[in-house]
């Protein structure tokens, strides 16, 4: 009986908000390995506008500029890099960095040596 009580408690609480990593904003990309405050709730990115939406844990909206921020970390520890506006997720691989964008329809892959360098469309032009 009790572990059949602690399986569906586990259950229960793996689908909570409360687990998993916190988004973070990255102003630069040098902060992807750095902590921060755990006061953002959601924050969403979408393609045509010039704002980031954030969501605070105490329900206060904010509009940030996409063209001051670097990207931002989503609840599931993925790194979302804003490119030309559009957001792109970062996939390191050996020696390069890999940026998908897919959308539904639509999807497109860059390449770049690392995360601050120039992005390419091809991967043999590294």
């Amino acid at each position: 009986m009790k572990p059949l009580l602690i399986l569906i408690l586990f259950i229960i609480c793996s689908f909570s908000d409360s687990f998993g990593q916190h988004q973070k904003l990255l102003y630069h990309s040098s902060d992807i390995g750095k902590s921060d405050s755990l006061t953002i709730k959601k924050i969403r990115g979408q393609k045509y506008s010039k704002y980031v939406k954030v969501i605070m844990v105490d329900g206060t909206k904010n509009r940030i500029r996409k063209d001051s921020l670097w990207g931002f970390t989503d609840r599931k520890g993925r790194i979302i890099h804003f490119y030309q506006r559009v957001p792109y997720r970062v996939i390191f691989k050996d020696g390069f960095v890999k940026d998908n964008y897919y959308n539904g329809r639509f999807s497109r892959t860059l390449y770049s040596k690392s995360l601050d360098s120039k992005m390419v469309n091809w991967k043999r032009n590294l």
